[in-house]
C-alpha cells in the first residue's frame, strides 16, 4: 500500500473550501402557503413564493387598522389583483415592506386610504387604465417609489396620496378634476409637472401645476416642485390664490414675485423654501392658517401689508416665522389683533420689532428663544401678553408694559377693576331648561345630563357677567373657561341673549337647538354634568349653559332672588353696555389631545 500524500490532501481540502465560499448563496425565499376568505365574493391566496392573489368581484373592505388585516405580518412579495375586484380597501397592503411588485389587474376604480402606506419596496406604480380614485395616502412614504405613471381615467388624487415617495416628473392625465391638498409633499426629489393635453382644471407654468376651480372660480398656484433649479419665479398674473405648502421646501428658490392679483394665501406656502426677502402687500390679500414662513432659514426681510381676516386673528400670525433664523427686518402695518403662538419663536437674528398699533395680544411662546431681540415697541392698544411669549429673550429689558400684572390664565394684563351689577337670577327657569334638555336627549337615546354644583354656580356668574358683555370672552378679557372647575378633560359653553326672543325657556331651547353647535353640545353623549344660568338685567334676559364631563350632582335648588353681583372687568369696560353678536360659532381645540373645548355663541 502507498504512503497517504498528506500535504497534497490538506491543500486539495483547502482548495474546496475556498471554491465553495466563493460561490454565491442565492437566498430561496419560502412562505407558508395561506387561504383567506375577504369577503363573501373575495377570497385570496398566499403561495410559497410569496405571492398574494386576490380572487373574486366587488370591493374589498375597509379595515379600521392594520391589525385587522388577515396578512398582518406575511412576507408578501407580491400582489396579484384578479379582474373583478373594483376596489383595494382601507389599510388593505399597508406596511408590506418586503413587497416588490403589485399586478392592479383590469377592473380596479380605487385604491383606499393608506393601502400601500409605507410600502417601502415598491419602486413603480403603473395603474390601470379603469382605476379613477387614488383615496388619501394610499402610497404615502413608499420612500423608493421612482416611476409613477398616473393614468387616463384618473379622477381624483387624495390628500398625501404619493407624499414622501422620490418621483422627479409627474403628467396629471386629462381626465384628473380633484387634486386634495399636500398630494406630493415631502417629495424632494421632484422637478416638474406636466398635465396632458385636453385637461380643462390642471396647467403648469414652467413646471409648476396650476388649477382653475370650477367652484369658486379661483385661480390656484397649486404646486411648485421643491427640486425645480429655478433661483426666480415670477408667479404668473391670473393667479390668485397660492394653496397650502405650494412652495415648501423649494430650498433652490430664492426670489418669488407675486402679482398684484394674488388675493388668497394658504398655511404653510412657503415652508422651508429659500427665499431672503418677502413682501406681502394689497388691500385684498387675506392669509388664513399657520406656519407661512416656518424654517424659511434664508429669509432676512418680511414686509406684511395685508388683511387679516378677523375671524383668523388667533392664527393668521401664528408660527408665521418660526425658526427663520435669518430673519433680521420685519415691516408690518396691517391691522393685526394677535400676534400668536411661536410667530417669532427662534428668529434668533432679530435685534428690533415695532409692533403695529392694532395689537391687541401677544400669544405663547410669540417671541421665544429670540436670543438677540434688544427692543419690541408695543402700542397701547396691548390688552394681554402671555407669560411665555418672552421666553429666552435675556436682551429684552422690557417685556410687559407698566402696570400689567400676571393673571390666572397666564396673561400679564392691567389688573382687573371690581365691578358691581345687579339682576334678577331665575333659578325656576333654570331648572325648566334642564327639564327641555333631556327631553331632547332622552329622543336620541343619550342619558340625561344632571345639574353640578360647582357649574350651577359657575353659570351664574357667567349669566351676570354675560350682561356686561356678551361674549365666551369674560369682561376681564380672559378665557370663559377660566371660571370652570378645574380639572376637567371636557368642557363646553352655550350662551344667549333675550334679544329677539329668547325670553322664556322654552324660546331659548327652540333657538339653541335651531343651532348645529348649540344642539351638539347639549346632546353630546360624553358631557355628563350642566350649569345652567339666567340673569334678568335691564329688560333683558341672559342666559348660559356651562357643561362638564364630571361634577357632583346638585340636590337643591334656590328661590328666584335680585342680587347684586361682583364682576372683574378691564378699564376700557368699565362703562358696560351689553354687545350681541350670533354671527359665528367657534370650536377651539387645545394642545392636549385629552382635553376638549368647544365654545358657541
Amino acid at each position: 500500500m502507498g504512503k497517504i500524500n498528506v500535504k497534497r490532501i490538506v491543500t486539495i481540502v483547502l482548495f474546496l473550501i475556498l471554491l465553495i465560499s466563493i460561490i454565491p448563496v442565492s437566498k430561496v425565499f419560502a412562505a407558508t402557503p395561506k387561504d383567506y376568505t375577504v369577503t363573501d365574493t373575495i377570497n385570496a391566496k398566499l403561495d410559497s413564493n410569496g405571492v398574494l392573489t386576490v380572487i373574486g368581484t366587488g370591493e374589498m373592505p375597509d379595515y379600521t387598522n392594520i391589525n385587522l388585516v388577515p396578512w398582518k405580518g406575511e412576507q408578501i412579495q407580491k400582489i396579484i389583483i384578479s379582474d373583478g375586484i373594483t376596489k383595494i380597501g382601507k389599510y388593505a397592503f399597508n406596511s408590506l415592506t418586503t413587497l416588490k411588485d403589485v399586478d392592479y389587474g383590469n377592473t380596479l376604480v380605487t385604491i383606499g386610504e393608506k393601502s400601500f402606506y409605507g410600502c417601502t419596496g415598491l419602486t413603480e406604480f403603473i395603474p390601470p387604465s379603469s382605476l379613477e380614485n387614488i383615496e388619501y395616502a394610499a402610497f404615502a412614504y413608499c420612500e423608493n417609489l421612482t416611476n409613477i405613471e398616473l393614468n387616463e381615467g384618473l379622477k381624483l388624487l387624495g390628500s398625501y396620496a404619493f407624499a414622501g415617495t422620490s418621483v422627479k416628473t409627474v403628467t396629471i392625465p386629462s381626465t384628473l378634476e380633484d387634486y386634495n391638498s399636500y398630494v406630493f409633499q415631502d417629495v424632494l426629489t421632484l422637478e416638474e409637472f406636466k398635465v396632458a393635453e385636453g385637461n380643462k382644471t390642471f396647467w403648469t407654468d414652467n413646471g409648476v401645476l396650476c388649477e382653475t376651480s370650477s367652484d369658486t372660480e379661483d385661480i390656484n398656484l397649486r404646486a411648485y416642485p421643491p427640486a425645480s433649479k429655478l433661483k426666480t419665479y415670477k408667479v404668473p398674473e391670473n393667479i390668485n390664490a397660492l394653496r397650502s405648502e405650494c412652495f415648501a421646501n423649494a430650498i433652490n428658490l430664492e426670489e418669488i414675485i407675486l402679482p398684484d392679483t394674488l388675493i388668497i394665501i394658504n398655511s404653510d406656502a412657503f415652508r422651508n423654501c429659500g427665499i431672503k426677502s418677502i413682501t406681502l402687500k394689497g388691500s385684498d390679500l387675506e392669509i388664513f392658517g399657520i406656519e407661512l414662513f416656518k424654517d424659511c432659514k434664508n429669509l432676512e426681510t418680511a414686509n406684511i401689508e395685508i388683511n387679516i381676516p378677523e375671524g383668523y386673528m388667533g392664527t393668521g400670525l401664528s408660527h408665521t416665522f418660526l425658526n427663520c433664523t435669518n430673519l433680521k427686518n420685519v415691516n408690518i402695518t396691517s391691522d393685526v389683533a394677535t400676534i400668536g403662538r411661536e410667530t417669532f419663536a427662534n428668529c434668533t437674528s432679530l435685534e428690533k420689532i415695532v409692533l403695529p398699533e392694532s395689537v391687541k395680544y401677544i400669544e405663547a411662546e410669540a417671541f421665544s428663544g429670540c436670543t438677540n431681540l434688544k427692543e419690541v415697541v408695543m402700542p397701547d392698544t396691548i390688552v394681554g401678553i402671555h407669560e411665555t411669549a418672552f421666553d429666552g429673550c435675556n436682551l429684552l429689558d422690557t417685556k410687559y408694559p407698566d402696570g400689567f400684572v400676571l393673571n390666572d390664565d397666564g396673561y400679564y394684563m392691567e389688573a382687573d377693576i371690581p365691578f358691581k351689577i345687579s339682576g334678577d337670577f331665575k333659578y325656576d327657569f333654570e331648572k325648566e331648561v334642564l327639564d327641555i334638555v333631556n327631553e331632547e336627549r332622552a329622543k336620541v337615546g343619550v342619558e340625561p345630563l344632571k345639574m353640578d354644583t360647582k357649574l350651577f354656580e359657575t353659570a351664574q356668574q357667567r349669566a351676570a357677567e354675560l350682561a356686561v358683555l356678551f361674549s365666551h370672552t369674560r369682561p376681564n378679557l380672559t378665557d370663559c373657561f377660566s371660571v370652570f372647575p378645574t380639572g376637567l378633560k371636557r368642557k363646553a359653553e352655550n350662551i344667549a341673549a333675550g334679544i329677539y326672543g329668547n325670553e322664556t325657556p322654552e324660546e331659548v331651547m327652540v333657538s339653541w337647538m335651531e343651532s348645529p353647535g348649540h344642539k351638539g353640545n347639549i346632546l353630546d353623549e360624553n358631557l355628563k354634568y350642566i350649569g345652567i344660568g339666567c340673569f334678568y338685567h335691564d329688560d333683558k334676559y341672559y342666559w348660559v349653559q356651562c357643561f362638564s364631563d364630571a361634577g357632583t350632582e346638585m340636590t337643591n335648588y334656590p328661590k328666584n332672588e335680585t342680587k347684586q353681583v361682583e364682576v372683574a372687568v378691564k378699564n376700557n369696560l368699565i362703562n358696560y353696555s351689553t354687545y350681541a353678536s350670533y354671527d359665528y360659532n367657534l370650536i377651539r381645540l387645545t394642545t392636549n389631545d385629552e382635553e376638549e373645548i368647544r365654545i358657541f355663541r
